[in-house]
């Protein structure tokens, strides 16, 4: 949960950049207009490697999530080996090609859609609900 917090923090943050840019390329008067180009690629810039830096913290997210959803008898393997590598695979074609199009990267490497698959299992099947008489005896001490 620590990794989501300070995920959610970053992108606010990295908003920041993005608010910037914008800033800097609708008013002339902030910065002279032969250097407003330039900081304005600069800020972009800045707030792309932002979104990088923040998926990798949703990705460690998505790590320990899968870990507990394989430890557990509530989710289908396959799903949670599912969102263990989706990680691994984003983030390696996230570093080693970070020119690549957004739509190839989504489609390659899709961390997001994993967690949509855990959302639309629960939603569709539900985690199976203990029985009764597999539940362990209150103790009551006298």
């Amino acid at each position: 949960m620590v990794f989501v917090a300070v995920a959610a923090g970053m992108i606010l943050i990295n908003l920041a950049f993005h608010h910037a840019a914008l800033l800097v390329a609708t008013s002339s008067s902030a910065v002279g207009s032969h250097r407003s180009d330039g900081l304005v690629v600069l800020l972009l810039d800045l707030h792309d490697h932002g979104y990088t830096l923040t998926g990798a913290l949703f990705g460690m997210w998505l790590l320990a999530l899968g870990h507990l959803a394989y430890q557990s008898s509530l989710f289908p393997r396959v799903l949670s080996t599912l969102l263990i590598v989706s990680l691994i695979v984003g983030w390696l074609v996230g570093v080693g090609w970070p020119g690549l199009p957004t739509v190839v990267h989504t489609t390659l490497a899709p961390p997001p859609v994993a967690d949509l698959w855990l959302v639309a299992y629960l939603v569709t099947k539900g985690a199976p609900v203990p029985r009764p008489d597999r539940l362990a005896p209150a103790v009551v001490s006298a």
